[in-house]
């Protein structure tokens, strides 16, 4: 594992340095062009930036996705971006985190994940402002989870009743909702499978005054 991130960190920095060369060299828009690249590929190799700040524990994890309530999905329309905020339902077992949604049986959305699935997500909560002495050490605590995954439409009646009840276990805290499939027919349900994601926690620096 050590030898892996040291690894990691070197080839991150070979990119880097090759970065510099080439704007050394190269005019101005294909600097610009050059940095695009090179920070891309480190953020790829190394993932998350500031790693102390990462959850990896499954229990906390589960809080957020149990508090969080709203999740913004990030989707391509054609060649601009569409982001949706959504109301949601989870499971997650033995890692694999899925995304329950619902909505209306037509509109845009589901037009748009019909003609591409790929979707990348993100959800905060605890969000906590904080003051300092000085503008820079202003700034907001929080929980908050990232990822991308795959989202397809849910046709199969029982998958979609279920996912109703996830949605409102999630939502409420609290089991006991019951669907059928008369209503089921009438909504629309998607399922994202987060193929990737993390988990970041930024507490209040101490010496901070929250608010």
């Amino acid at each position: 594992m050590k030898d892996k991130s040291f690894k990691q960190r070197f080839v991150a920095f070979a990119i880097g340095a090759t970065a510099i060369l080439l704007c050394k060299t190269s005019p101005n828009s294909a600097r610009k062009e050059s940095f695009r690249e090179a920070k891309a590929m480190v953020i790829k190799m190394n993932g998350m930036t500031r790693r102390e700040l990462e959850i990896k524990d499954e229990s906390e994890i589960r809080e957020i996705l149990d508090r969080a309530k709203v999740v913004h999905i990030g989707m391509v329309d054609g060649d601009e971006p569409y982001v949706v905020p959504m109301n949601y339902g989870y499971t997650l077992e033995d890692g694999k985190l899925s995304l329950y949604l619902h909505g209306a049986p037509r509109g845009r959305k589901i037009d748009v994940i019909r003609a591409n699935g790929r979707v990348f997500v993100s959800m905060e909560c605890d969000l906590e402002p904080f003051s300092g002495d000085v503008a820079c050490r202003y700034g907001l605590a929080y929980r908050s989870i990232m990822g991308r995954g795959e989202a397809v439409i849910v046709d199969d009646s029982a998958e979609k009743m279920r996912a109703l009840e996830i949605i409102m276990k999630t939502q409420t805290g609290r089991d006991g909702f019951a669907f059928d499939e008369k209503l089921a027919k009438i909504v629309s349900v998607i399922r994202i499978d987060i193929a990737e994601y993390t988990a970041k926690k930024r507490p209040t620096p101490a010496g901070s005054n929250n608010g």
